[in-house]
């Protein structure tokens, strides 16, 4: 008896049939009696078929079983035997293998520095503030140029294709004599290996005055300020730090103002937009309403969704594959610990609806009386939400100006498009061949963050203990580190198995510190891990192919494609040096039906 494959089986919004591969990438349209007999292909013989299935007779089974053979003639639903992901030794990029350490030494491509720790605002759901003790806590550690001007030097001597470098903090602008000294050491130094940097700032806005607008325009910065939506919405959590008469004072007034100077000033540039909080208190209508207002002088809109411990606001219902979310640690009870089982449950035969799926695991929630209100998502708010973006949806589905699309719906057009962009773009291969990790984030080489005190990280979100300290900001990243932390990473999953490899973006960040022994919490990344299975090979693959099957055209448009010059749109990892070639057959479009 062969092994069955590994899939993913779901219905559009139209009520058409698809199977989703994840040996191949494919997605294809299939007929409704493939579609129930999926779960016992190549697990139960043709009588046990006709006898479990016998509302569709046996002819119907044999035209559907020999109809799932021609698939896998072609290379799509192969069998699929457990298999095991091995530790990446070879990069292959641009058609060129290197070992890890030849590519770090010529492949970079972001460097952000933390200027300072300290902060004039105190944002009550900062991931700075109380409510995340495993993340360090405001500070008064600043930078110091030498340290600044080492890990500049180091990472322009890597020779990256593209010199970007971003500011964060804290709140950098309380170092602006800092900040100017780093743009005008960084462009005199990369002057001399004919690179042009590029610079980005994230700032709440604060301390935004003529003379720093002057010279973050002059050096042509993205400059992406923080507001959280209309006076009553921004003012309930972003605060001064300094209160007034006891009680904290909202920064919208002075935030609005200096955007607005910042407007006046320089009217045409367009490298500047908002990065905006959607907490479980906001008003999504009020808050997109404001930014389409703000939208013709800051256009980029990067939303930034706080959600709750358990719920997936997009798919919460029955419909789920799971239902999980982590705050600190898997629950331990017996009917939670247990491998989960990622194919979809069986159908339930009802044409009308979508067939139902079970649960695989729960995570431990906090309690609702401990949850921050920004966190506590009601089911009032949920609902408002989920509609939202409902509307969002049906006017990609009918529309035909992505340009308005952008306008009119600027907070759920930037989540989408975060959610979408991977799914759309991915690669379609008629030759799974072998499992190799997925690695989305290569640590050191897609981008590097320096602390405050000097030490390197992956990136901003892993400034956390011991796990993802990658070097000292004067010695340069240190290779080894950075191959046990990817070790480390792939070690927590069972990706050789999971349907969601091909299109989940494993991020070293998923993880978090098992105390402080410098290793990983495996519980707390399968959780994560989990819930974005969850959330792939459910709700977003029923969502972009109702969407293509209604308009098709649209997400060229509306996504953002990657820039062809960029290498980490052409990057892999393999075992070894071996050659691989996998026969790509492009992006998928639909079109092949069964």
């Amino acid at each position: 008896m062969a092994i069955a494959p590994m899939f993913v089986k779901y219905r559009a919004a139209s009520g058409n049939y698809y199977v989703y591969d994840p040996g191949t990438n494919e997605i294809v349209h299939i007929g409704e009696s493939m579609y129930l007999l999926l779960e016992d292909f190549h697990i139960l013989e043709l009588p046990e078929l006709i006898a479990k299935h016998h509302a569709l007779g046996a002819e119907r089974i044999s035209k559907a079983l020999k109809q799932l053979e021609q698939l896998q003639a072609k290379g799509i639903l192969l069998d699929h035997a457990p298999m095991t992901t091995s530790p990446a030794q070879q990069v292959v990029c641009r058609g060129k293998q290197y070992s890890i350490k030849e590519f770090l030494k010529n492949h970079r491509r972001l460097l952000i520095l933390e200027l300072t720790q300290r902060c004039n605002l105190r944002c009550e759901y900062c991931c700075y503030g109380q409510q995340y003790p495993e993340l360090r806590s405001h500070g008064e550690a600043t930078l110091s140029i030498d340290v600044a001007k080492n890990v500049v030097r180091d990472f322009l001597s890597h020779q990256p294709q593209k010199c970007l470098i971003g500011f964060y903090g804290g709140e950098p602008l309380l170092e602006f004599e800092l900040l100017q000294q780093i743009v005008w050491f960084t462009e005199e130094l990369a002057s001399r290996y004919d690179v042009k940097p590029a610079f980005s700032l994230t700032t709440n806005g604060t301390l935004l005055t003529d003379e720093k607008i002057h010279f973050l325009v002059k050096h042509g910065f993205n400059v992406m300020v923080s507001m959280d939506g209309p006076k009553d919405i921004h003012d309930r959590y972003r605060v001064f730090r300094d209160e007034r008469q006891g009680q904290p004072l909202g920064s919208y007034d002075v935030v609005r103002k200096n955007m607005a100077r910042f407007a006046e000033l320089y009217p045409e540039y367009l490298h500047r937009g908002v990065s905006v909080t959607l907490t479980a208190t906001c008003d999504y209508n009020a808050v997109n309403d404001l930014f389409v207002e703000l939208g013709e002088s800051f256009p980029v809109v990067s939303p930034n969704l706080i959600r709750g411990p358990v719920e997936n606001l997009l798919g919460v219902g029955a419909d789920r594959a799971c239902e999980i979310g982590v705050w600190e640690e898997i629950c331990q009870c017996d009917s939670c610990v247990r491998e989960p089982s990622f194919s979809p449950q069986e159908t339930n035969g009802d044409d009308a609806e979508p067939a139902k799926r079970q649960s695989v695991t729960r995570a431990v929630a906090k309690p609702p009386n401990e949850v921050p209100e920004f966190l506590h998502w009601t089911e009032e708010k949920r609902a408002a939400f989920r509609a939202g973006h409902a509307q969002f949806v049906e006017e990609l589905c009918t529309g035909r100006d992505a340009i308005s699309l952008r306008k009119n719906f600027p907070i759920f057009c930037g989540r989408f498009t975060k959610r979408m962009a991977k799914l759309h773009m991915r690669p379609v291969s008629n030759r799974p061949g072998e499992c190799h990790f997925p690695y989305w984030c290569f640590p050191g080489a897609t981008r590097t963050f320096c602390s405050a005190q000097g030490i390197l990280y992956p990136c901003e979100k892993t400034e956390t203990g011991k796990l993802f300290e990658l070097g000292d900001a004067n010695a340069d990243v240190n290779v080894e580190r950075v191959i046990s932390l990817m070790e480390q990473v792939r070690l927590l999953g069972d990706c050789g198995n999971c349907v969601a490899r091909r299109l989940c973006g494993v991020c070293p960040a998923m993880s978090s510190e098992q105390g402080d022994s410098g290793d990983a919490n495996r519980l707390a990344f399968r959780g994560i891990c989990q819930s974005k299975i969850g959330d792939l090979t459910t709700k977003a693959l029923q969502e972009y192919t109702t969407i293509m099957e209604r308009n098709q055209e649209i997400l060229d448009d509306v996504l953002p494609t990657t820039e062809s010059e960029d290498w980490l749109s052409d990057i892999r990892f393999q075992p070894t040096d071996e050659q691989l070639a996998p026969v790509e057959l492009g992006v998928e479009e639909l079109t092949e039906l069964v």
